[in-house]
């Protein structure tokens, strides 16, 4: 991504304070890891001042990372944490094969005196994106997804991993953990993100084609869907958004 443009190496976040608990930042059109790294510490210390305190970043390119780090970071100060993220469309609703939205992380820190805060970072999905694509990569058709992880491009439940990427991955939940993934979906774009259908990603297109497309993709077909993953994830602007609460 650096060598192409999509992402500023060079990029300055700025931190703007909007209100006493209201922080704003922008990315630059760079990674989303030095933005965290200067307004992580900003928040922390408007939740101690305030009781309470909300940050919104956008205008980042690439991977987030995790959740779980800057969550860490927050409760290991004595605050509880929230953070949420969008996500390139990996995922369809139930009973479509469209991808839709992002796998859309959601995380929780919660501090413990004397002990190592409890924190989770969780995929909207049933799988993390990450995962599915380990198990393609490693054990290949030997390891089996969970039950209504993914769809193939006809939009017929599989347990084949690569069958997964291919197609589109499902909530975990069925409809309610669809419902929390539109909702972080929402609140991404309230925090100045793209909305992930309207991404150049394109990596709901092999949902959304014809029935009729050659299965298995030839060896050319795999080799341009991995260049439309990285444009896509190269146009996604993520929203980001954080909330630092005193116990």
């Amino acid at each position: 991504m650096l060598s192409t443009g999509a992402a500023a190496g060079a990029a300055e976040p700025i931190v703007e304070e909007t209100t006493d608990t209201i922080l704003k930042a922008d990315g630059g059109g760079g990674f989303a890891q030095p933005c965290l790294h200067i307004a992580i510490p900003k928040l922390i210390d408007r939740a101690w001042e305030s009781g309470l305190s909300i940050l919104t970043i956008s205008n980042c390119r690439g991977l987030l990372g995790t959740l779980w780090s800057p969550l860490e970071q927050i409760s290991s100060t004595g605050l509880i944490g929230v953070g949420l993220c969008n996500t390139p469309a990996y995922v369809a609703w139930p009973g479509s094969r469209k991808r839709l939205f992002g796998t859309n992380p959601l995380g929780f820190g919660w501090p413990r005196r004397g002990k190592p805060p409890m924190v989770f970072d969780q995929a909207s999905s049933v799988l993390s994106r990450g995962t599915m694509e380990r198990l393609a990569r490693t054990m290949g058709e030997q390891e089996s997804l969970p039950p209504n992880a993914a769809v193939d491009h006809l939009g017929r439940l599989v347990q084949e991993p690569s069958k997964g990427l291919e197609g589109a991955m499902l909530p975990f939940g069925g409809q309610k953990g669809a419902n929390i993934t539109l909702m972080v979906e929402l609140l991404s774009l309230l925090a100045g993100g793209s909305m992930a259908l309207e991404t150049a990603s394109a990596l709901d297109q092999k949902a959304a084609e014809d029935s009729t497309d050659s299965w298995p993709p030839k060896e050319e077909e795999e080799e341009e869907e991995e260049e439309r993953v990285e444009a896509g994830l190269a146009s996604m602007d993520r929203g980001m958004v954080f909330l630092a609460l005193s116990p």
